[in-house]
């Protein structure tokens, strides 16, 4: 995914129409966008994304993945985290 990052600032899946911020690549010409964002106390990642040149990949990009984009499943609660650690059969993880 880091080799697409020539003609942006950053690469950002979206999947389900959502953007995976937290799984990006973002490039150091980030860097002073973010600085005067956090200057005048915004600390939102969409503010950064929507001020940098963005490649939005899609979920065809990740067609290829074994987990099937449940790494980029949400897990906000107990019970969510404790459905995808009895998925994957790990018991160490509990």
């Amino acid at each position: 995914m880091a080799t697409n990052l020539t003609d942006c600032d950053a690469l950002i899946p979206e999947i389900n129409g959502r953007l995976q911020t937290i799984h990006a690549f973002y490039s150091k010409s980030c860097l002073p966008i973010a600085e005067e964002l956090l200057s005048v106390g915004d600390t939102s990642i969409y503010a950064l994304a929507s001020r940098c040149c963005v490649v939005k990949l899609g979920e065809d990009y990740f067609q290829d993945q074994a987990d099937e984009l449940k790494s980029f499943r949400d897990l906000d609660t107990t019970a969510e985290y404790q459905d995808a650690i009895s998925e994957t059969g790990d018991s160490s993880a509990e």
